[in-house]
């Protein structure tokens, strides 16, 4: 409400001592009550911006210097006094000040507090109200409301142990007795003061954020708290992100908590739980490569272990896992990813699969780091080794057969044994060169998101888990030392895995004579309709999602939040062609687009001299994302309506004949289409989310099966049988059957950077992009507007004639209910100020 000021200055009537009040508006105007030697003066002032007053008293004496006249004198026995809607404001011994309404208040949070538990608020002023605005002044009433995180916590009174839920009203915020004034409103006591943000559980072991919102006199202001654990959490660094074949990594790792420390009894364990093909974990005690460390000594919480790629390398960007974990069941587990990428040799053999008694090329390429291949020159030199299988077959450079050459000059070739060893079907092989390029690594390396002094305490650690490592690593090897040395028969078979070089290539070479797939032959080869081998499937929010993985293994998921996927604002729905389901479902697996899609070869037999392998897909499917995103409306203040038929929602906005006029004329709005009226907002903050989901509809429309005017063939079937894209570019798609002798090597052949399989499904994936870019499908008008929304616009009309005819049935059993007076020529309506209204 809008407080009224009184000001009255007082003092025992003399003719010669006057004063007077005077005012000076936020605007600059100086306003006063007049000198009066009467002993009393007084004004009123309304609580509209702010506004300056000074008490001014003077006394008629004798200066020396500028004789007889009126000058400022004090006066002990004047009395000043401020009311506020007529109660006494305490104001100490001031003589003038700012006062009025405030505009913008501060909710500020305190940090955490390890002793009490909770979160105390206090609300500051942070400027005065704009002049003629009346904002809120501190002895209005405040609510408070908890928006975020009230599965986490309560608005809690500490001094009567209640426990408030997520809504507070304390009425008044100050009271008067408690307010005073010196050049800006200062209270001594709030109905903050017992009011707290208290954990429902106060053992919590996840860190959550609480949003809480404050609103005094309709201004309405919040602020946000993130709750650390008390309990001990793991948090983790890896440096460098980023590592390839031969190249080492390192895992930091500190477990600490809000107000305890992790105890020298608590050991920690470290495993890598994917990836563990690319490589090994380093004992810090022995140096051992193992994938799992267990029982790992900390300094103060602080350790760290050394990853390094010497596993087999990848043909494409992959993740390693690794899980830490601690001898203490109550800390939860942590889990850090490192990526890997392909190293910068690239090595294969033509053909890729080797019989008895075979040779094949060893072709050794250069990657560049944006994936292209180059040949190295002639005078480069390879270290080659054969780690395992070599009962199989050797690398031969000239006339010499070995499983070793340190510097072998290409051509390289690998020769097979006249008779193979059936348990045999991969040689691991390590091609190793000297490309002078530097490693990553190094000790001087960031943990999680710490800075600062931060930073510099966990250096600090560091250090000490070093000196500590190598005080423990010199006593084990001195206690080894002493140990008698155990005599074993030295078996010389592959070569060791000791490489020269740095930078290598690591990975198997098959042998074997059966094929593991059954080989189709296919002389009239066709390429397959998508009408065929696909399916499409729309999805909403938290639907479930069901694929079989690779390995054969039924797998499920859910979409989550899957209107967080690039959110846009103004974004009242969504739809789009997943490229992931799971990414936004906590703790679920994650589906990527074409997981579950198989690609599959037959071979064409029509040249005898020259037989190819010729592709094709099964189990395609294509899930669209279609449903109503409410978050930027929430977070706009818009009121979902639905469809216009539940009461409840209804009655709570729907009070009078003017709030219908308003929901109609938003409404209107709504049936004309945002896209039609783009650049303009809805006169009011009303929507219809079921309008807003038929509009959606109309894309599923237009992407999957048509029957729109600018798509008369669905666009998603369009681009994968006639697109450039998609099926049409399958028939393109062969590899020499000489060369892969079997199925299975026709799909891991490979051309570029990629298998066969995987430019494939790259070619099915590019003609999905295609078909979810409607904008660019389908264009835009002369005005800038996409077109496949102005479709969207007017077919999703009937369902807002249907809410149309929805809310005034509703409307029409309402005490309050009239027809709508109109002004004529505009769409919009009067009200029923002029219509015959029941009563």
């Amino acid at each position: 409400m809008e407080p009224t000021f009184t000001y009255i200055l007082s003092w025992p009537p003399d003719q010669y001592r006057r004063g007077k009040i005077q005012i000076i508006s936020c605007y600059g105007d100086t306003t006063d009550t007049g000198w009066t030697t009467g002993g009393y003066a007084t004004t009123s002032m309304p609580g509209r911006g702010h506004h300056i007053f000074n008490f001014i008293n003077q006394r008629y004496y004798y200066d020396s210097h500028l004789g007889w006249g009126w000058y400022y004198d004090s006066n002990p026995n004047i009395e000043r006094k401020v009311l506020v809607n007529n109660q006494v404001l305490n104001l100490g011994s001031i003589l003038g000040s700012t006062m009025g309404t405030i505009d913008t208040p501060l909710l500020k949070m305190e940090s955490f507090i390890c002793d009490s538990g909770f979160v105390k608020m206090e609300v500051l002023p942070t400027r005065w109200a704009e002049c003629e605005q009346i904002g809120w002044f501190p002895t209005d009433p405040i609510s408070l409301r908890i928006t975020q995180g009230e599965e986490f916590a309560t608005i809690f009174n500490i001094r009567t142990e209640t426990d408030l839920g997520n809504t507070a009203l304390i009425d008044p915020f100050v009271r008067i007795e408690d307010l005073s004034f010196f050049f800006r409103p200062n209270w001594d006591q709030d109905g903050l003061d017992d009011i707290v943000i208290m954990p429902i559980d106060s053992n919590f072991t996840l860190p959550f954020t609480v949003v809480v919102e404050a609103s005094i006199n309709e201004v309405t202001f919040s602020n946000e708290i993130e709750f650390i654990p008390k309990s001990l959490i793991i948090e983790t660094g890896v440096y460098p992100e980023v590592t390839t074949t031969g190249e080492q990594s390192y895992l930091d790792i500190y477990i600490s908590g809000l107000c305890s420390w992790l105890s020298f009894e608590t050991k920690i364990n470290v495993e890598i739980i994917s990836g563990q093909e690319y490589g090994n974990l380093i004992d810090p005690y022995t140096n051992e490569k193992i994938k799992t460390i267990t029982n790992l000594d900390h300094w103060w919480g602080y350790a760290w272990v050394e990853f390094i790629a010497d596993g087999n390398s990848t043909k494409q960007l992959d993740t390693i896992t690794l899980r830490i974990t601690t001898t203490d069941q109550a800390i939860m587990p942590n889990e850090a990813l490192l990526i890997i990428k392909p190293p910068p040799i690239y090595v294969y053999t033509v053909p890729e699969v080797l019989g008895a008694d075979d040779t094949a090329d060893v072709i050794i390429q250069h990657r560049l780091e944006d994936g292209t291949l180059e040949d190295f020159p002639p005078d480069q030199t390879f270290e080659l080794a054969v780690l395992d299988g070599c009962v199989n077959g050797n690398f031969m450079v000239g006339d010499s057969i070995n499983v070793y050459f340190e510097d072998a000059l290409q051509p390289i070739k690998f020769v097979t044994s006249d008779t193979l060893d059936s348990e045999v079907k991969n040689i691991l092989i390590r091609v190793g060169t000297n490309l002078d390029e530097g490693g990553g690594g190094g000790i001087s390396r960031p943990i999680g998101n710490l800075s600062g002094e931060e930073i510099k305490a966990v250096d600090t650690l560091r250090v000490g888990f070093e000196k500590m490592m190598a005080e423990k690593r010199a006593a084990a090897e001195k206690k080894e030392n002493n140990e008698p040395p155990i005599e074993a028969p030295i078996v010389k078979q592959c070569a060791l895995d000791e490489p020269t070089y740095t930078t290598y290539w690591k990975g198997f070479t098959s042998v074997g004579d059966d094929c593991d797939e059954e080989i189709v032959v296919c002389n009239n080869y066709q390429q397959p309709k998508f009408e065929d081998v696909g399916t499409i499937t729309v999805l909403g929010e938290n639907d479930l999602w069901q694929w079989t993985d690779s390995q054969g293994i039924q797998q499920t998921t859910n979409t989550g939040n899957a209107c967080n996927f690039k959110p846009q604002l103004g974004e009242f729905g969504k739809t789009y062609i997943m490229p992931k389901i799971g990414d936004f479902a906590p703790d679920n697996l994650v589906y990527s687009l074409l997981d579950d899609t198989r690609v599959t070869v037959c071979q064409d037999k029509n040249n005898l001299t020259d037989p190819i392998w010729r592709y094709s897909v099964e189990n395609l499917r294509v899930p669209i994302f279609r449903d109503h995103c409410p978050a930027w409306a929430i977070n706009n203040d818009y009121v979902d309506l639905l469809d216009g038929t539940n009461a409840d929602t209804l009655a709570k906005y729907i009070n009078n004949c003017a709030d219908y006029t308003k929901v109609m004329v938003a409404l209107e709005w709504w049936w004309i289409g945002p896209y039609r009226q783009q650049g303009q907002d809805p006169p009011y903050k009303f929507y219809f989310s079921t309008g807003v989901i038929a509009h959606e509809n109309i894309h599923v429309k237009q992407m999957k099966d048509g029957g729109t005017k600018y798509f008369p063939v669905g666009s998603i079937y369009k681009e994968m049988n006639n697109g450039s894209k998609g099926f049409r570019a399958l028939a393109l798609y062969k590899y020499s059957a000489i060369l892969a002798k079997c199925p299975e090597d026709a799909l891991a052949a490979v051309q570029g950077t990629e298998t066969m399989e995987e430019r494939v499904k790259i070619q099915l994936d590019a003609a999905l992009t295609i078909a979810n870019d409607l904008v660019s499908l389908i264009g835009q008008d002369n005005q800038g507007r996409d077109k496949s929304e102005l479709e969207a616009d007017e077919l999703a009309r009937p369902k807002y004639d249907e809410i149309r005819t929805n809310l005034k049935n509703w409307a029409k059993q309402q005490s309050w209910w009239c027809i709508p007076w109109p002004i004529v020529g505009d769409d919009y309506y009067r009200g029923c100020d002029r219509s015959d209204c029941k009563h």
